[in-house]
């Protein structure tokens, strides 16, 4: 297991896709699958960022926040926090399902079962994929939806949610803002099991 650090990471590309904006940076941590980092602006704020994709000390991370989009731009370097979080399960057959932006959430863990040899599907509203294998038994299943969306869905178990919209500050499990069905999104997260998210429901009308 990899320590958390925070390291000065060269930003190597930064590109508009579609709706959302391609950070390339090196990074001298392989992430495991369900890792996240977080990007530092000393003194003033810490943002959470999903993995993208890794691969020969490049990382990719996907920004929706124009106002961080902007903020990247012209940069020769940034901080980052990780790697965070709590790795995945494991699994050779996956079955995914997301919604437009949060697809990005589960591109890292869904690419490295296909290059692992196993097979991925990923159900996207409002997005193309490319993760098209037939599976007919996933041992496991995650998702990234809005918590609304998420609430009214049948989700198949054992699924692993991505919880973005947990408050995260601290990232490090000390603050206990990020808590999620008594969990702490930041450290046994960001995917948490589908279980520790029910209690959403109640909060829905």
């Amino acid at each position: 297991m990899i320590e958390t650090s925070v390291v000065r990471a060269e930003v190597l590309e930064v590109k508009e896709a579609g709706k959302v904006t391609r950070i390339t940076v090196r990074y001298p941590f392989r992430p495991e699958p369900g890792n996240f980092v977080s990007l530092v602006n000393p003194g003033q704020w810490e943002f959470p960022l999903a993995v993208g994709d890794y691969w020969m000390g490049r990382m990719e991370l996907y920004v929706s926040s124009k106002r961080l989009s902007q903020w990247m731009k012209g940069r020769e370097a940034v901080l980052l926090k990780g790697p965070l979080g709590t790795r995945l399960p494991a699994m050779r057959e996956v079955l995914a399902f997301s919604t437009s932006v949060h697809l990005y959430d589960l591109l890292y863990p869904l690419r490295e079962v296909v290059r692992g040899g196993g097979k991925a599907r990923l159900v996207c509203e409002d997005c193309d994929t490319e993760f098209v294998d037939e599976v007919d038994r996933p041992e496991g299943v995650l998702v990234s939806v809005p918590p609304d969306k998420l609430m009214r869905m049948e989700v198949p178990f054992p699924a692993y949610v991505y919880v973005r919209w947990a408050n995260m500050n601290c990232m490090l499990g000390v603050c206990g803002t990020c808590v999620v069905g008594g969990r702490l999104a930041c450290t046994s997260g960001p995917f948490l099991k589908v279980e520790s998210v029910e209690s959403l429901r109640e909060m829905l009308p």
